[in-house]
């Protein structure tokens, strides 16, 4: 029997992976989770991310995420949908 990963370990995982899908740093993105499945020995997320320059309010990009993890936290498939960004 595997032990459930907690959300702040999945937050971790799809976090990295988001921003270097979108050629971003680490800290600059932020993720929240709103809905979080396990299937068997996979975990499905869904959620919305921020884009936001160091040390800054301002939102440069954002949007929603669909990712599949196996059971390792590795992520098997991430679907990326920006519904807004800024010019800076």
């Amino acid at each position: 029997m595997t032990m459930s990963r907690s959300s702040s370990e999945i937050r971790y995982a799809v976090q990295l992976e988001i921003s270097g899908a979108l050629d971003e740093t680490y800290y600059s993105t932020h993720v929240e989770i709103k809905e979080k499945k396990i299937e068997g020995k996979t975990y499905s997320v869904k959620g919305t991310f921020e884009i936001t320059p160091f040390l800054s309010s301002i939102v440069k990009r954002k949007g929603s995420f669909v990712a599949m993890l196996d059971e390792n936290l590795k992520v098997v498939s991430l679907q990326i949908t920006e519904t807004g960004t800024t010019q800076q």
